[in-house]
């Protein structure tokens, strides 16, 4: 029999398969395919398994079935954070279970049909499978939790370095993400073509700092293929490294350079392919929609915007602007508002994010290195934090354009 319900997006987004329908079902167990996200309310986070089996009642007697396709399950935050740094550790024998992408868990429940979610009351298991692809999903696990304890003695300067380097808001200030919101910048939390842009291009910097230009393409492939995997699949970030692969395989066989709207077709087509839950996100969505304004409408706004402003900033004045009056519409119906107060605010914002990203980056390793050192790049990166926060702050405060 075939049972669909709370499919989410999936790298392979199947349809649940299993002998026992959801509605049934008081247990699940699979693996951790996507990072989890935590919900609004903060007391929960919701995350993506891929099924191996679920157990339940069914005709009067317990039936166990196998089963294969992706649900999205909703875990007590308890769970979740019981190796957070800060946070308090779950006294239900979850000490030390790790919630990360690629980790084992058995979840008893029951499923709820109206948000199509698997709500989680105990979780079991979190180890991870055995050879190669259990050891580096339990390597990038212990990365990740590494990661966190380090950028956690930052205070909120480390939650927002955590969540610009690793997509981990766990410890950014909601106030914070409020602002960004509200100032029409949720683009520069959200991880991007910017984000992977900038780690790409450091790469092929150091290295052709250091080997010559010769093969930086190796350097760029490793820096897209590091920061996505760190940093977890997400759609915006999945559409953002096909567009960069097309590119450097393009340069690397020396073919005729493509242009963008057919690069951007490509890479819509590809990641329909592979991803094919992910375009119907709303992250997807916006992102795809952003990157087609902006090659659309920037270079005739740039042209207009030049007259009175500086190149550069014209450029990026009306990037900006063209992935805004694109996404207006999608906006409108999802958040019934359009924050045009981004389209000056992503100017301002995005050189101080840039900069902060950059010596966070730097500090990270200097920091494990030479641990003394932490509260020196910890104090620089509370200054830009500030400055940055106060800006979002006040672009924050231009009232939207509500539908």
């Amino acid at each position: 029999m075939l049972y669909y319900g709370g499919m989410m997006p999936c790298s392979r987004a199947k349809p649940c398969r299993s002998l026992l329908p959801l509605e049934a079902a008081d247990s699940v167990c699979g693996t951790i395919s996507s990072n989890p996200v935590k919900t609004a309310s903060g007391h929960s986070y919701v995350s993506q398994l891929r099924l191996s089996s679920v157990e339940g009642q069914a005709a009067g007697a317990c039936i166990r079935s196998q089963a294969e396709g992706c649900i999205s399950v909703l875990l007590p935050v308890r769970f979740v954070e019981s190796r957070y740094p800060g946070r308090i550790a779950a006294r239900t024998g979850a000490q030390g279970l790790c919630c990360e992408a690629g980790a084992r868990l058995c979840c008893s429940g029951r499923w709820e049909p109206e948000s199509g979610l698997f709500l989680v009351s105990t979780v079991s298991d979190g180890s991870f499978p055995a050879g190669i692809a259990g050891t580096i999903a339990r390597f990038r696990a212990a990365c990740r939790i590494a990661f966190r304890r380090l950028l956690y003695g930052w205070g909120d300067a480390g939650g927002l370095a955590l969540s610009l380097l690793a997509g981990a808001r766990e410890y950014t200030e909601p106030e914070l993400g409020d602002s960004f919101r509200n100032a029409g910048l949720s683009h520069i939390l959200a991880l991007s073509g910017m984000h992977l842009s900038f780690f790409s291009g450091l790469a092929c910097s150091l290295w052709s700092r250091v080997f010559g230009r010769r093969y930086a393409f190796l350097a760029q492939l490793a820096g897209i293929s590091c920061f996505i995997w760190f940093a977890g699949a997400t759609p915006s970030l999945v559409r953002a490294g096909i567009s960069a692969l097309i590119m450097v395989l393009c340069g690397l066989v020396s073919c005729k350079s493509p242009g963008s709207l057919a690069v951007l077709a490509a890479t819509f087509m590809i990641h329909l392919l592979l991803r094919p839950g992910d375009l119907g996100t709303a992250a997807a969505e916006l992102s795809y929609g952003a990157l087609l304004g902006i090659l659309l409408c920037a270079r005739r706004l740039e042209r207009i915007a030049a007259r009175w402003i500086p190149p550069a900033a014209a450029r990026a004045l009306a990037a900006s602007a063209g992935a805004q009056i694109a996404t207006a519409p999608l906006s409108l119906k999802l958040f019934g508002s359009v924050m045009p107060a981004g389209i000056v605010a992503s100017l301002a914002v995005s050189p101080m994010v840039s900069a902060f990203m950059s010596l966070a980056l730097a500090a990270v390793p200097c920091c494990l290195a030479m641990p003394f050192l932490s509260p020196f790049f910890g104090c620089i990166l509370k200054g830009i934090y500030k400055v940055t926060a106060c800006t979002v702050s006040f672009f924050a405060k231009v009232p939207p354009l509500e539908l």
